[in-house]
């Protein structure tokens, strides 16, 4: 015979929420050279277990359009008052150099600044770049790939205006 007493077998939940109150990045139309536009993300614990988290983009390619617009433009992230991100957006992943954890209902503010570089080339004028920002969430003490997963994403688009050779000012001689 056997007996057993307070036996007992749990799962958890892993479920990462990826939310913002903006639509999209303010502004994200007729952006010009040395603008800026912003948006702040939150990441939620909607689970009953602890996460291993990171943010990622990822591009939406337009029909036989190059996303040049995402290759130049600069992003620059802020979870809370630290710099986390600084570089271009098409590049954007916080991993594997900056993973977060957030355990269960938890949450996590990400400020995002994009800048239209002052030297952008006139074939940046009248672009659109559509991205996703992607969260990517596993279990502690596994990598992404081998452990329970979820993700969220936001849909975010950015365009500039178009801009002439030469701007306000300069001498044409």
């Amino acid at each position: 015979t056997e007996k057993s007493r307070e036996n007992s077998f749990s799962a958890g939940t892993l479920d990462i929420s990826l939310t913002s109150f903006q639509d999209n990045f303010d502004p994200s139309e007729d952006l010009k050279r040395g603008s800026t536009s912003t948006r702040t993300f939150t990441v939620k614990n909607l689970g009953t277990t602890e996460f291993i988290y990171n943010l990622e983009f990822e591009s939406i390619p337009l029909e036989n359009t190059p996303n040049y617009l995402c290759q130049e433009a600069l992003l620059t992230v802020n979870k809370g008052k630290v710099e986390v991100y600084n570089d271009t957006l098409s590049n954007f992943s916080l991993h594997p150099k900056n993973t977060f954890s957030l355990k269960k209902g938890q949450e996590q503010d990400f400020s995002f600044v994009i800048k239209i570089p002052e030297t952008s080339e006139n074939y940046i004028g009248g672009m659109t770049c559509t991205f996703d920002v992607l969260a990517k969430a596993w279990m502690s003490g596994y990598s992404f790939e081998t452990a329970w997963q979820d993700s969220d994403y936001l849909e975010n688009k950015i365009s500039t205006t178009k801009w002439n050779q030469f701007d306000a000012g300069d001498v044409v001689i």
